[in-house]
């Protein structure tokens, strides 16, 4: 696999499993590559890191939910911030 596809099957991943909480060496692991190597290599093709990536994402959500009309502790709750 070219490294493009690979960063792009990590996003996709991360994006549909964020609230599993992946951390790096899963994610490296998943990809093929150890986890440095893996970090530098993402965050040069994305310009964010995996963990960068998931904190948006659990952001967004709790976004999301704000905007639904949960209260705050609902959204926590619900999202997962403390």
């Amino acid at each position: 696999m070219i490294q493009e596809q690979v960063i792009a099957e990590s996003i996709d991943y991360l994006v549909a499993h964020y609230q599993d909480k992946p951390d790096l060496e899963f994610l490296a692991g998943r990809a093929g590559y150890e986890s440095t190597h893996f970090q530098k290599l993402f965050k040069t093709h994305v310009g964010l890191s995996p963990k960068q990536l998931k904190q948006y994402m659990f952001a967004r959500h709790a976004r999301e939910l704000l905007e639904r009309g949960y209260s705050t502790l609902q959204t926590a709750h619900e999202s997962g911030l403390s």
